[in-house]
């Protein structure tokens, strides 16, 4: 095959989406945005247990809308255990353990839903919308928008 036809089928808008939303990743993990973003968070909810589950939550589905939740949750897994570090060096072990649990399934909970929203949110999306406009081609295109 000649370098069209051979590009035609590798390189398409999807693809070039999906690297897109792992180079937003990679930009925000160098510059500590994930990081500024939590701590913001932090001072605006205050350390209310509670809240702060609710607003991390929050934080990765937001996050997972517009990067991969794969790469979602591993920018914000080492944020959060150094938080529960902090919280066994202050309230021990067993006044930590307490949250611990909540705020890992915060984790998966929060980039799972916030993956769905969108395309570049989780890979199979964007997988299921190449093969949906491969297979029927006279269907309307999945869009980012829809």
């Amino acid at each position: 095959m000649d370098g069209k036809a051979v590009s035609i089928t590798y390189f398409n808008h999807v693809i070039f989406l999906f690297l897109g939303g792992f180079l937003v990743a990679l930009v925000i993990q160098k510059w500590n945005l994930h990081q500024r973003i939590a701590l913001n968070i932090l001072r605006v909810i205050g350390l209310s247990p509670e809240r702060f589950c609710w607003a991390s939550c929050l934080l990765r589905y937001f996050l997972s809308m517009w990067i991969s939740n794969m790469a979602t949750a591993m920018l914000m897994a080492p944020i959060l255990l150094s938080i529960i570090q902090k919280l066994e060096a202050l309230n021990g072990k067993e006044g930590a353990h307490k949250l611990t649990g909540s705020m890992l399934l915060g984790i998966a909970y929060g980039c799972s839903l916030g993956g769905i929203a969108t395309l570049v949110g989780t890979p199979p999306d964007l997988s299921f919308a190449r093969i949906f406009n491969i297979y029927f081609p006279e269907a309307p295109e999945i869009s980012f928008a829809s």
